[in-house]
């Protein structure tokens, strides 16, 4: 048991490394994509205005960063769990929120992609991406809940309130 506690605790410190480092990948692909490709004329947003181009930009900046707060917060928390600490529920429901929007970035590559508004490369890495970080999330769920089951087990066998 003790052996299995460990493999899970290990898992959740691989997986929440695995969503920090994602998070800070999608927040630099959306940087390079928005400043560094090319669309200078923002014909993509269908916009000429600079006053609704400069709140667009803001607006898919702001939830970037949003982004990348909610996977770090949810990766550091799973890595100071499997490190023994005793960390809240939260991460918790947040992976298991992230999971869906993971899957739903997907649905919407493949929609930009048939409606011909991305290059077929584009769709690949963020489909590719994504479908990782549904995987990820996934697997951070299941071993926050299995350690702290096998804590709770451990526990109750030794007796011993330093093993949960």
């Amino acid at each position: 048991m003790q052996l299995e506690l460990r493999r899970h605790e290990n898992t959740l410190i691989v997986m929440g490394m695995g969503i920090i480092v994602l998070g800070f990948w999608s927040t630099i692909k959306m940087g390079i994509s928005m400043f560094i490709s090319g669309n200078d004329d923002f014909s993509v947003i269908g916009e000429s205005d600079p006053v609704v181009i400069a709140g667009k930009i803001i607006g898919v900046l702001l939830v970037t960063v949003l982004d990348l707060f909610i996977r770090y917060r949810v990766g550091r928390a799973a890595i100071s769990e499997g490190k023994g600490a005793r960390k809240g529920s939260l991460y918790i429901l947040y992976a298991l929120l992230m999971e869906p929007v993971s899957l739903g970035f997907i649905a919407l590559s493949v929609w930009a992609a048939y409606k011909g508004m991305a290059e077929l490369s584009d769709v690949i890495v963020a489909i590719v991406t994504e479908l990782t970080a549904a995987v990820i999330y996934f697997e951070l769920v299941y071993a926050a809940l299995r350690t702290r089951m096998l804590r709770r087990r451990i526990y109750r066998l030794q007796g011993n309130k330093n093993a949960a």
